[in-house]
């Protein structure tokens, strides 16, 4: 129910019904037990498969559950998904790429530095509180916060520009999750998925 409404949830859904379940032979079988060709047959006790499908289905989509495919979809999700780049350092540069196409070091072409902030998209506010010459409380907020992502970036290159692309990760929780020790990739998209599922579980209360 936390991923419900998310593009996580959705993907999820989709390679479930276009990859996992046999939808069309499951119409006939349904169509077979209601012509009665088909007995079905009433036992007391749960088998296996309907144990683990009473006490799995809710955990089916938690991170720590979370198999090979969802993880890969959630990593190519991230890879299409739009950051905008912002050079601190000359306030110049400023770009909305994909992550995909984002270099391992990102760097400004116009001044060579790698102080570079991964912001949303449409996070036009930030780019001009880090430009404006007198600052209020929102905007040096926001500044602050920017010169955190780009010293993210600038220490850990691409891998923080993946992780400040996901949904309801900010720099504070982008280092958390960079900075954990892992024995692979998937780990850290796992680490990923755990930040964006709390997010959408308490979205409600962060807007």
């Amino acid at each position: 129910e936390a991923l419900e409404d998310t593009p996580v949830y959705d993907e999820a859904v989709r390679e479930l019904l276009h990859e996992e379940l046999a939808v069309e032979r499951t119409a006939e079988l349904l169509g077979t037990i209601q012509a009665g060709a088909l007995a079905v047959v009433t036992v007391g006790e749960h088998t296996p498969i309907g144990t683990g499908g009473r006490t799995s289905g809710r955990e089916l989509l938690t991170p720590e559950n979370a198999d090979a495919s969802v993880i890969r979809t959630v990593k190519e999700r991230l890879q299409g998904d739009e950051i905008r780049l912002f050079c601190l350092h000359c306030q110049d540069y400023e770009r909305t790429r994909t992550v995909g196409s984002v270099r391992d070091q990102p760097e400004c072409p116009k001044c060579g530095s790698t102080r570079i902030a991964a912001l949303n998209p449409w996070d036009e506010e930030t780019v001009a509180a880090v430009r404006a010459a007198e600052k209020d409380d929102e905007q040096q907020r926001r500044t602050e916060r920017a010169y955190r992502a780009a010293s993210l970036v600038q220490s850990h290159g691409k891998q923080a520009v993946i992780a400040l692309a996901a949904r309801g990760v900010g720099p504070h929780n982008a280092a958390r999750i960079i900075n954990k020790l892992r024995e692979d990739e998937n780990e850290f998209y796992r680490d990923i998925l755990t930040r964006e599922r709390e997010y959408a579980r308490t979205r409600s209360f962060w807007e």
